[in-house]
């Protein structure tokens, strides 16, 4: 399996091993495994490349979009997670809306699935108004993103919330604050490729990751790291964006 650097989910150490709060989940079931299974870290690209080369079983955590779909075969959820938009402290933006985010620059991390939530939100908006979003994508998920708010290169940052705060926390980075008007959720799961793991095996595996929720394993280790529960019983489907802004659901 490979990860990439996804905090607090999936990063290095100093040694460059796997760490992070699913790493230490799915160890878990690694050493309940007969077979046992080994966690490669790797940059985002690259991790991104072996999975669609086929160099490796799986890769995690992944969102579900249509394109995955066709070449994975994923896990039960294990973790849920949300995504939101970023501005400065001082930013007129409230509430974000169709109207508001029309004719933004935007940044996000990519290529990655929340460059795809984005682009699906943006797709909302150009629906709803003919005039879209430029998305300015950065190469890396970290707190470089974020800061560029405060250095002006955009007025909004997208990011996964639970990195975000992370990267705020740990850099210590002021005058940034979560905007209203979005908070997208998402089921976090490890995305197998099909070519290389059978169904059977990746049944298999989600019996060892039931068991850890049964146990309250999981759940001992998403509190360890500030990780909601996932919704076991979400359906393996894209998450829904379509009219997310124009109807008012957040």
């Amino acid at each position: 399996m490979v990860v990439h650097d996804f905090a607090p989910f999936t990063f290095a150490d100093e040694a460059g091993r796997a760490q992070g709060a699913l790493v230490e989940l799915v160890q878990e079931a690694c050493r309940r495994r007969a077979e046992g299974c080994e966690i490669l870290y790797r940059p985002s690209r690259r991790a991104r490349l072996m999975l669609e080369r086929g160099w490796v079983d799986a890769m995690f955590p992944l969102g579900v979009t249509p394109e995955r779909l066709q070449k994975l075969d994923f896990s039960t959820p294990i973790a849920s997670t949300s995504y939101g938009f970023y501005g400065v402290a001082d930013s007129p933006l409230e509430r974000l809306t169709a109207q508001s985010l029309s004719g933004m620059k935007v940044g996000t991390f990519g290529p990655s699935f929340t460059q795809y939530l984005l682009e699906q939100i943006n797709r909302e908006v150009v629906e709803g108004t003919g005039v879209g979003m430029t998305i300015d994508v950065q190469p890396n998920a970290d707190a470089k993103g974020l800061a560029k708010l405060i250095y002006r290169r955009y007025p909004l940052y997208f990011s996964n919330i639970h990195s975000a705060d992370y990267h705020l926390r740990r850099s210590g980075l002021t005058g940034v604050r979560q905007l209203g008007g979005l908070d997208l959720k998402v089921e976090y799961r490890i995305g197998f490729a099909r070519e290389r793991v059978s169904t059977d095996e990746v049944t298999r595996f989600n019996g060892i990751l039931h068991q850890l929720e049964q146990e309250g394993v999981a759940s001992r280790i998403r509190a360890k790291w500030q990780l909601a529960a996932p919704d076991l019983a979400a359906p393996l489907a894209p998450p829904g964006v379509d009219k997310l802004l124009r109807d008012g659901r957040s």
